[in-house]
This record gives structure tokens, sequence and C-alpha cells, in this order.
């Protein structure tokens, strides 16, 4: 039998951190919440998506580079020289800015909705990369045509298929037509009345 006057009356004493053992037991714990493994590597992967959908500044198309008021789009189409290329009117008119502008316009005759989104991103993506063609600033309005006017159109010979937009096709419709304007500029001397048109080979109807 347990008599009561053989038990110890010596308390026994607690450890600050019972599950640490060794010289280790006594030190206490920095103040605040730790970040776990968990948290750390959470963090590390949202930073680094961060860094890769960050995009790149010289691929930014902000809105002081377009054209976005009705009377900036009626003052090209008055005062701008109009040129036409297979599947494009081009308007390019004098800027009052120290850049250049970009001007879209695409209607319901164009396409549909998932080819006149196409044909914007293929025009701007070109205006982007191709800085060489201006040689000054100019305000520069595309018109896509309707689709019925990108082909010739023959009674004789049935109408061929509507090409792809392409970055690659867009950039070798505008490119000459650009290079054209401002060569024709210089050899004037500068000053366009914006009169004269230029017409495409490929193109029947204006």
């Amino acid at each position: 039998m347990c008599r009561e006057k053989d038990l110890s009356t010596k308390q026994h004493q607690s450890k600050t951190h019972p599950r640490v053992f060794g010289p280790y037991a006594n030190q206490e714990r920095p103040g605040g919440d730790q970040p776990t493994s968990s948290t750390r590597q959470e963090t590390s992967v949202s930073q680094r998506s961060c860094e890769i959908t960050r995009p790149d500044a010289r691929l930014l198309f902000p809105k002081h580079f377009r054209l976005l008021k009705s009377r900036e789009f009626d003052s090209v189409l008055k005062s701008g020289r109009r040129m036409f290329t297979r599947r494009f009117v081009l308007y390019v008119g004098h800027s009052g800015k120290a850049f250049t502008r970009l001007g879209l316009t695409t209607s319901r005759k164009s396409g549909s909705a998932v080819q006149r989104n196409r044909i914007r991103r293929c025009v701007r993506e070109a205006f982007r990369l191709h800085p060489e063609w201006f040689v000054w600033p100019v305000d520069l309005l595309v018109i896509a045509k309707p689709a019925t006017q990108r082909e010739p159109q023959s009674s004789e010979h049935p109408q061929p298929r509507e090409p792809i937009f392409s970055l690659a096709s867009v950039v070798a419709e505008l490119g000459p037509a650009l290079r054209w304007y401002f060569q024709r500029a210089q050899s004037s001397g500068g000053q366009d009345d914006g009169r004269a048109t230029k017409n495409d080979s490929n193109n029947e109807t204006q």
C-alpha cells in the first residue's frame, strides 16, 4: 500500500520547452510569428510569377501613342495623305506631338469580332516593332477594308480564299507604303499637301 507519508513533497518543475532537450532547452523563442517553409515557398513563387507576367515597357502601347478622340480622327481624314494597300487604307497627317500616334478603324464589314481583333493586334505590333518607318512624327490612321474589297473582283475567276492576317503580312503592306510617303515628302522639301495618293498595284478598288 502507498502511504501519503512516504510520498515526496518536492514539486516537479516543468520544463520551458518539454520537447527540446540538451543545451537548447531553456532558450526562448524570438517574438512574433515566424513564416513557415510553405509560406516562404508561396512567397517566392508569387514573386517569380510577378516577374514573369510583368510586361516589358517596350511592348506596351500607352494611350498617348493612340488617336482616341473623334476630332483627331477627323483631322487626319481631312488633311492627311491617303494611300491604298490590298487590305488597308492609310491616312498620314502631320502630328502636333513629339511622337507618332496610331489610330485604327475596323468595321463589321472587315470580318467577325475575332478577325477584327486579330487585325488590330497585328497592326499595333507592326507599329511598335518598326519605329524606323517614321522619319518624323506623324498621325497614322489605318482603316481595314471590307472583306469584299481585299481581293480583285472578277467574274471569270473565282475569288481566292482570304489570306490569314499575320504580323509578317501586315508589315509587308504597311512598310513600303510608309517608306514611299516619307521619301516623297523628303523629295518635295518636307512639304506634304495631302492631295497625292498611292495605289497598291495589287488593289483594283478604292
